[in-house]
């Protein structure tokens, strides 16, 4: 245990140095900076266990039961710091302390009164008070982290979203290891809980539970310390006009049905195209995408193509709402999946592999080029290559 922890000190400690060095810093590095020395200090407690430092044992002996909890509120805390680029510290943020601050008072209220909670321990609950307490804090932890990896699953659930709607990629950007570690830390606390129960049963040993519990913190800090310093900001280089810029005149579009204005009639393609071109709104959309391929750059934000149009960012993010029921992402997409099937058709390119052209036609992931294909085809990418071939 001993040399678990101390890798996950090392590992926490040169984290926490490579993002104090880092230029430009913003709020949510400095949020992980401080998590940094948390984890440090949390790791640190084993190693007083193991020399059997007195200070330890007198004084700061049960520092970590509330540390778990911490760190899930951290790991929210942070993750909103990062979805918004505005995010800044306020006094209310100091709720987050709530969890981890009343786990602590249950553990002194249970410390401070053992002698009448004992008899009371012994009859319903455990022969152990140190059990009793246990399982107390364990059972908050849990309780603490299914409510913080709730509110962390709908938080990044609005985010995907709003990435939707201005990027046409979601590669790193999705936080999708943000949502792996929340789901982690749950179930290992779940699992935790699990084996708490087997302890009480004697069916497993105190010293292989906090193995594995300071075991897991360590792996939880290095992987947060890696994917947080590779984290780049979310939504803060969309390129959104000055309030200058003119603002087109646009016709709502008409309700298809009078009975159900939420269903909508099936139009043919040449139809819907010609009545594109008839909005004068749309025509420069329409030829930017035909003309200049903006779509060719995997990076391609919905800010950076307003701007090409010369049109505020959320006007043009309408005018795909309304006339292509569709959000940017899905927009920008269907012009890469085109333009992939107009590069597998050519004779001059069967020497470059699938993805090679998808990487070409503008996307940046093989992952997501597939279920994107997918989704607009109904066919994988070999399969419409083969069909050229024949």
């Amino acid at each position: 245990m001993e040399s678990i922890s101390a890798i996950g000190i090392f590992s926490s400690f040169i984290f926490a140095l490579l993002l104090i060095k880092k230029k430009r810093k913003r709020f949510s590095d400095k949020i992980l900076i401080t998590w940094m020395f948390l984890f440090v200090i949390h790791l640190v407690l084993p190693l007083m266990m193991a020399i059997e430092n007195r200070f330890f044992i007198e004084k700061i002996n049960g520092l970590d039961v509330g540390l778990f909890t911490l760190h899930i509120t951290f790991l929210y805390y942070y993750t909103l710091s990062l979805v918004n680029n505005r995010f800044k510290f306020e006094l209310k943020h100091l709720l987050f302390l709530f969890p981890s601050a009343t786990i602590y008072i249950v553990q002194y209220v249970i410390d401070a009164n053992v002698e009448l909670f004992s008899e009371i321990i012994r009859q319903h609950f455990f022969d152990s008070n140190i059990l009793f307490h246990l399982s107390s804090v364990v059972f908050l932890n849990l309780l603490f982290s299914a409510l913080f990896c709730q509110k962390l699953l709908k938080l990044l659930q609005e985010l995907r979203k709003k990435i939707k709607d201005n990027y046409s990629c979601s590669e790193d950007i999705d936080l999708k290891w943000v949502q792996n570690l929340g789901i982690a830390a749950f179930v290992l606390t779940f699992i935790g809980f699990l084996f708490l129960i087997a302890l009480l049963k004697g069916k497993l040993g105190e010293e292989w539970l906090n193995n594995l519990y300071f075991t897991s913190i360590s792996i939880f800090a290095l992987v947060l310390g890696y994917w947080g310093y590779k984290q780049e900001a979310i939504l803060e280089y969309l390129e959104i006009p000055s309030m200058d810029a003119p603002i087109l005149k646009t016709k709502e579009p008409e309700q298809t049905t009078k009975q159900n204005p939420a269903k909508k009639e099936s139009v043919d393609p040449e139809e819907l195209q010609s009545k594109l071109h008839k909005d004068k709104a749309l025509q420069p959309i329409l030829v930017l995408m035909k003309n200049e391929k903006p779509y060719l750059d995997p990076k391609l934000n919905i800010g950076t193509m307003a701007n090409s149009l010369g049109i505020h960012a959320y006007q043009l993010s309408k005018l795909i709402n309304q006339h292509f029921n569709q959000n940017f992402f899905e927009f920008v997409n269907q012009y890469r999946v085109e333009e992939f099937k107009n590069l597998a058709s050519d004779p001059k390119n069967k020497h470059i592999s699938i993805f090679g052209l998808a990487l070409d036609a503008g996307f940046n992931s093989k992952a997501t080029f597939n279920r994107i294909f997918k989704n607009a085809t109904g066919q994988t990418p070999s399969q419409i290559r083969n069909n050229y071939a024949l």
